[in-house]
């Protein structure tokens, strides 16, 4: 239960002027939204809220806030302690699309510009050196912002199992990733070019590294998906706007 001004829920639920339960805080955002604004006295209900929200709960809110339609500010990253990310956050327009990579979680997910979830998938960032080296040659994906490139479409110019070493490490779909803080590209801090989103893996053999869920294996520095989700999640959302990818490492 949280303090709060009953003042921000629909009449019918206005039963209880001191407390509300996470579904009525729910409510609430969806409800601000509605009156297209913020008077006063309910800026500083929302105020006193945000202190007692936990970081996650601050985050569903805002999520829900935005998704009514409010023009909320960004919902807060999730508190990744012990990790290296990005140095800011993308600018977000209708259209646009927000990958997160957490390494350390081996996850990828999905958001849209108002900040809901679209999808979870297992990925990996993971390079052939140690666990907290990205600036080495063939290390793990540098930490920081990037958007999506050119997308290599091998699934689609041929869905057999004909054989080519090139298919077999990359798999069904590559994407290329442009670095946006200087850590990927030509004359990057560190060196570091041609990183991709992709899915095949020599390690996997042959058909192996074809199958729709094959095993996933690091790589030389790329992020590596399922050939399925590349796919079915992914390919998606290409075409409607801009898709940045946010990549979290474990820090030293």
């Amino acid at each position: 239960m949280y303090p709060f001004s009953c003042s921000l829920l629909p009449k019918n639920q206005q039963t209880d002027p001191m407390t509300l339960t996470t579904a009525s805080v729910r409510d609430a955002a969806q409800e601000i939204a509605k009156r297209g604004g913020i008077l006063p006295h309910q800026l500083a209900a929302l105020s006193a809220l945000d202190q007692a929200l936990t970081p996650e709960q601050r985050q569903a809110f805002t999520i829900d806030w935005r998704a009514a339609g409010s023009p909320a500010a960004p919902a807060p990253e999730p508190q990744r302690v012990g990790l290296v990310g990005p140095k800011r956050r993308p600018d977000l327009k209708p259209g646009d699309h927000h990958l997160v990579m957490d390494d350390k979680a081996e996850t990828m997910v999905a958001f849209d510009h108002k900040g809901q979830r679209l999808w979870g998938v297992a990925a990996l960032a993971r390079g052939q050196s140690g666990e907290t080296d990205w600036r080495s040659r063939g290390s793990d994906t540098p930490p920081g912002l990037y958007k999506i490139g050119a997308i290599y479409r091998d699934y689609e110019a041929d869905p057999s199992k004909t054989f080519t070493a090139e298919r077999r490490a990359y798999g069904w779909y590559s994407f290329d990733l442009i670095g946006l803080e200087g850590q990927e590209g030509p004359g990057s801090t560190d060196g570091r070019d041609g990183i991709m989103v992709h899915g095949g893996g020599s390690a996997c053999g042959w058909p192996g590294a074809w199958l729709p869920l094959q095993p996933l294996y690091p790589t030389l520095g790329c992020i590596r998906m399922h050939n399925r989700d590349l796919r079915d999640l992914l390919l998606p959302l290409a075409g409607m706007g801009t898709i940045y990818v946010s990549v979290y490492q474990e820090g030293r």
